[in-house]
């Protein structure tokens, strides 16, 4: 913004009264074209993230029915039952990793990556809110490295479906948290601390990438409390639901 340096008695200019009027003018509302300007900026930035409004009721509609039709002859309560969209998100900062050793002793990085790439938490069915810390981290060079069933679903760009998984508690003997970190491709300190909280893991669960315009991005995540919530056949007889989700998120 050079023209906020210009002064009436510079020489290629002291000559030009009509050009300084413009220039002096300018200089004086100069402030308030550079707010407007930052304004419409994050105005239309803020835009991009909000998803539209008929979108996001038919998503929710659809991750509600999903819910009602893949466990519907449960004998467990419905929120025992749960649907949850994520969607992957590059380069976060500084999230925690519960689902892994950590990988520094010293301070905010023993429990949290510096810059991952993440699936995060969009949309949950039921009426329950979408208060959960659970992501998962994914390496899309390396495999090995994705994070809970989330992440292989994402890495091998196919279902998975992990029922019947053993009941943990709070006293359950160390090799069998082990056994089930091992499966699930979370860690041993991840489920101690969900225990911890009162919380009880997931007996069944199952992962589906969902695409978007012929790109990933996002999985949709399965998981119940009843050892047999989760089956291949009620994932199978929804893989047009899924493709559904991915058509409507074109639109969001």
């Amino acid at each position: 913004m050079w023209l906020m340096d210009v002064k009436k008695d510079d020489k290629w200019i002291e000559q030009k009264p009509i050009l300084w009027l413009l220039t002096e003018r300018f200089q004086e509302v100069s402030i308030w074209l550079l707010l407007t300007v930052a304004l419409i900026i994050f105005a239309t930035a803020l835009m991009k993230q909000m998803a539209d409004p008929w979108v996001v009721e038919k998503l929710q509609f659809i991750l509600d029915e999903y819910q009602d039709r893949v466990f519907k002859n449960l004998n467990v309560p419905i929120d025992h039952n749960r649907v949850t969209l994520f969607k992957y998100k590059r380069s976060l900062f500084f999230r925690r990793h519960w689902l892994e050793s950590g990988v520094s002793m010293w301070g905010l990085l023993k429990t949290r990556r510096f810059c991952g790439d993440y699936l995060v938490p969009y949309m949950r069915s039921g009426h329950m809110t979408l208060n959960t810390k659970t992501i998962f981290y994914v390496d899309s060079e390396n495999s090995a490295k994705s994070q809970g069933v989330a992440g292989m679903a994402w890495s091998k760009r196919g279902v998975v479906i992990l029922p019947d998984l053993p009941e943990l508690t709070s006293t359950s003997r160390p090799r069998t948290k082990e056994s089930y970190a091992s499966v699930t491709k979370s860690s041993v300190r991840f489920l101690e601390r969900y225990l911890a909280e009162g919380r009880t893991p997931s007996r069944a669960m199952a992962a589906m990438p969902v695409e978007c315009n012929g790109k990933l991005w996002g999985v949709i995540v399965l998981d119940s409390l009843d050892p047999l919530g989760v089956t291949a056949q009620s994932v199978e007889h929804y893989t047009l639901t899924v493709a559904l989700i991915g058509h409507l998120l074109e639109r969001a």
